[in-house]
């Protein structure tokens, strides 16, 4: 069924629009590569001017350089990550619109009100990055008391804290908030067969996909906890917030996913209960030989899975999830290499 009538969700009225992250980086010529680099060094260059502005040396100036260099990453990770999830939401979209009654002439209005979010949505992430900035900037404390952070200056800490935090949660942000989106327009208005488990693939990859960049953009740090060693009181904070951002990758998945089983969930009902009332009716007749055919259609509805994630997607998300785990692995090795060459 092709419609060229507005979606309308409700999570889109009007004055909703890309945030201004993605048009930036949709704004910027050239690979998005490009961009990433070019922030990651500037991060680095003006790392480098307070390191040594403030005279930091020796073991110390190793340890912020490390630090600087972890957050040159997160930095330029932020055009990428836009830009791969606006894409590859643009391509579930397309997947999807069969499903939900947009034909090619409504697609484009579609995906624009689809892929925006209105700026309360974006405060909400916003202020949420705010908070996380708040716990990371808080774990200092304790670092600054061990003169483990305390020779970089507060003026320079803080606004690089809440920068990074608020483009990061912007574009994660964005990210979940339009896969669950897609998951909605999947409720309310797909059209597919119960027996077709393809028919929510795209929703499965949009989640997916937001919880491997989650999963991506708290692995960054990982490899920086071993210069923490001295420090026991910040490793334990720094390993519970990366534990705890990891373990959010999984509600970041779960959350698209569970509009579709609601789908799922309720055409299973309304087709039990239509051949149930068949199975009464031919009972009524004495029609004894629809029986059979109407039992085991009965029995093939009710074992159709309700959660839309199949085998391969659940092996996905286990290698995914040991994506914070081999990042830890490899800094360790790396940094044992390091001491090793300096000896």
């Amino acid at each position: 069924m092709a419609s060229a009538e507005p979606i309308a969700l409700e999570t889109a009225p009007s004055g909703a629009r890309l945030p201004w992250i993605f048009r930036v980086t949709l704004a910027t010529p050239g690979s998005p590569w490009l961009l990433a680099g070019a922030l990651a060094v500037l991060h680095l260059v003006v790392a480098g001017v307070v390191i040594r502005v403030v005279g930091v040396s020796g073991d110390r100036a190793e340890m912020v350089f490390l630090l600087s260099l972890n957050y040159s990453l997160y930095f330029g990770c932020v055009p990428v990550a836009a830009l791969m999830l606006l894409r590859g939401a643009e391509r579930d979209l397309a997947a999807l619109a069969p499903l939900v009654g947009v034909d090619a002439h409504s697609l484009p209005g579609a995906r624009d009100e689809l892929l925006s979010v209105t700026p309360r949505a974006m405060r909400r992430s916003l202020a949420f990055g705010v908070g996380m900035a708040a716990v990371s900037l808080g774990s200092y404390f304790p670092a600054a008391g061990e003169r483990l952070i305390g020779e970089v200056p507060w003026a320079f800490v803080i606004p690089r804290e809440f920068l990074i935090d608020a483009l990061l949660w912007t574009v994660l942000g964005w990210g979940v908030a339009v896969s669950v989106r897609m998951g909605r327009l999947f409720r309310e208005r797909a059209e597919f067969s119960l027996l077709d488990s393809r028919a929510a693939a795209p929703i499965v990859r949009s989640g997916m996909r937001v919880a491997l960049w989650w999963l991506v953009l708290f692995a960054i740090s990982v490899p920086v906890l071993p210069t923490f060693a001295e420090s026991r009181t910040l490793l334990r904070i720094f390993g519970a917030i990366l534990a705890t951002g990891s373990a959010l990758a999984i509600p970041v998945l779960y959350l698209p996913l569970a509009e579709v089983r609601r789908r799922i969930r309720a055409e299973k009902q309304k087709e039990i209960a239509e051949v149930r009332r068949q199975v009464h009716a031919a009972r009524a007749a004495r029609d004894d030989a629809q029986l059979p055919g109407l039992l085991a259609w009965e029995a093939r509805i009710a074992s159709v899975p309700e959660w839309p994630i199949d085998a391969g997607a659940l092996r996905r998300l286990g290698l995914y999830l040991l994506i914070p785990l081999g990042s830890w692995v490899g800094g360790a090795l790396v940094e044992r290499g390091v001491d090793a060459a300096l000896r």
